[in-house]
């Protein structure tokens, strides 16, 4: 909503934007129609500050990954075909390297095209961010 403001101060929205704060599960009570495109951050799991155990890693990515796979049945179903949606995603730093908690296979699995991706981080960060461009099948 921060970003939202900021955009009307700034003069540079361009359409109408309605914004809604909910969990994904929850998005079909308050979206009625399909829609063209969504645009999120999904949660990121408890907070790290490195060096953290390869087994709570393991956990984390497996709760996420639930989660994920849930809220995406909703997306998809509030997208229109053809549809976009735009998410961040977590990629944990480790002390076995990099652990993405959501890959490629598993989102084209869930009927979603990867259009694009772009890496998002900075040194010294725990928690990198995957912004996937992801289109409807």
């Amino acid at each position: 909503q921060a970003n939202h403001e900021w955009l009307m101060k700034q003069d540079q929205l361009v359409a109408p934007v309605t914004l809604y704060v909910s969990p994904a599960q929850t998005l079909e009570e308050h979206v009625k129609e399909p829609v063209d495109a969504i645009v999120t951050e999904t949660y990121l799991g408890p907070g790290l500050h490195g060096g953290e155990h390869p087994d709570f890693i393991k956990k984390n990515l497996k709760m996420l990954g639930e989660l994920y796979r849930d809220c995406f049945g909703t997306l998809f179903t509030l997208l229109k075909p053809g549809g976009t949606a735009v998410v961040a995603f977590p990629v944990f730093q480790t002390q076995i390297g990099e652990q993405e908690a959501m890959g490629r296979t598993v989102i084209e699995g869930l009927g979603f095209r990867v259009a694009n991706k772009i890496r998002y981080e900075r040194v010294g960060q725990h928690v990198a961010r995957d912004i996937m461009v992801l289109t409807k099948k």
